[in-house]
């Protein structure tokens, strides 16, 4: 399959299944992250807060000497939810106790992960662009709603005074969504693997008779909210070039390769033990392709590409949009990882479970002329 140069361009919104790929029309359909300040009491705002019971938390995140005003952190009766306070100084921990922080983000980060928090005031002052910039690139790879306080700071549970937002990101998955996705995917997973078991013990054993070392490769890599999980491959490499931290990529003609790890890359087999993954919660049966932590392109982490984190806004799955469209393989240039990327968060701004289908029907005719694998 031919690589396609960005997502295709519509004359409506939607995707399309073509011969050839699945395209998204991303401006098209994707509704803007940002929009005007709409001016709503709190009251209407605490309205709109209907967290279940696993989500009855919500973040501030500000300056120390903003958001820690007695005032705003006193208890309110019959509030319908918690509210944690962070620093929005990012320089380090040392700094952010300095400054009477409650939390860092590394402990938004976990109560996120836990689903306690699924909503974000940022109430950096307006004209703090940098600082604002810094805080949005660390919250864009978190799946929670964000919004930016224009006009002071609301105390939750309160009425009669009106604060201004404006929405900077939003969930890429509605709660429902995001249910039925993983019952899809755990039962797709399931099956997947009952189906695929005598091919998975065949190449279990051919991996185990053509070299030393174990059958399965593991690596650390980035999940959903950035967190770290273990892929699980099967060894492609001679066990004495295997390579956790990807220092070195796999290329074409790679001497690193063994005869059988050649075919199964080729055939994206290496990929099926994947499916533990899914069954296990860490990855998704279609999404952003999960990239090893501490990959470099041209010398370039790509945690400093721009929007790179907000891959992480879903999970990483064993498909994706960008791989139908020819995106597979090694990146030798920082535009292969724009492209790449590009991809990745059309899907993250358009996901549907129709988009989901189309995408593993397309990798269904991608596998019978593999392209760009090694």
């Amino acid at each position: 399959m031919n690589r396609t140069a960005e997502p295709r361009k519509f004359d409506g919104a939607g995707v399309v299944l073509g011969p050839e790929m699945v395209g998204v029309n991303r401006e098209a359909s994707f509704q803007p992250r940002r929009q005007s300040a709409v001016s709503e009491s709190v009251s209407t705002f605490i309205s709109t807060l209907h967290l279940s019971r696993s989500q009855n938390c919500i973040a501030i995140v500000g300056p120390p000497e903003r958001i820690s005003a007695k005032e705003f952190c006193r208890p309110v009766p019959n509030a319908q939810c918690r509210v944690e306070v962070f620093s929005d100084r990012l320089a380090s921990n040392e700094e952010m106790e300095q400054h009477g922080s409650r939390v860092d983000f590394g402990r938004l980060n976990t109560l996120v992960c836990s689903g306690q928090i699924s909503r974000v005031l940022l109430a950096t002052p307006a004209n703090e662009a940098e600082r604002i910039a810094s805080v949005l690139k660390h919250l864009e790879g978190m799946d929670v709603d964000v919004d930016f306080v224009l006009d002071g700071i609301p105390r939750i549970g309160l009425g009669g005074e009106d604060v201004c937002f404006a929405r900077l990101l939003r969930r890429p998955l509605t709660s429902r969504q995001a249910l039925i996705k993983s019952i899809v995917d755990r039962v797709g997973a399931l099956l997947l693997l009952v189906l695929l078991a005598p091919l998975l013990l065949c190449i279990a054993l051919m991996v185990k008779l053509t070299g030393d070392g174990p059958v399965l490769f593991r690596q650390k890599r980035f999940g959903i909210n950035n967190e770290l999980f273990d892929v699980l491959k099967f060894r492609t490499l001679h066990h004495r070039h295997t390579d956790p931290n990807s220092q070195r990529p796999v290329t074409k003609c790679d001497d690193r390769v063994t005869p059988v790890g050649k075919y199964l890359r080729a055939l994206s087999l290496d990929e099926l033990p994947q499916l533990l993954n899914v069954l296990k919660g860490d990855m998704s049966l279609v999404g952003p392709r999960p990239l090893p932590v501490g990959l470099k392109v041209q010398d370039m982490p790509c945690l400093e590409f721009p929007h790179y984190r907000a891959r992480h806004r879903v999970r990483p799955g064993i498909t994706g949009l960008a791989q139908v469209n020819g995106w597979r393989g090694g990146m030798q240039v920082a535009e292969d990882l724009k492209k790449r990327l590009s991809f990745d968060l059309a899907y993250v701004d358009n996901y549907s479970l129709l988009l989901d289908a189309k995408i593993m029907m397309a990798t269904c005719i991608a596998l019978l002329r593999p392209n760009n694998a090694y």
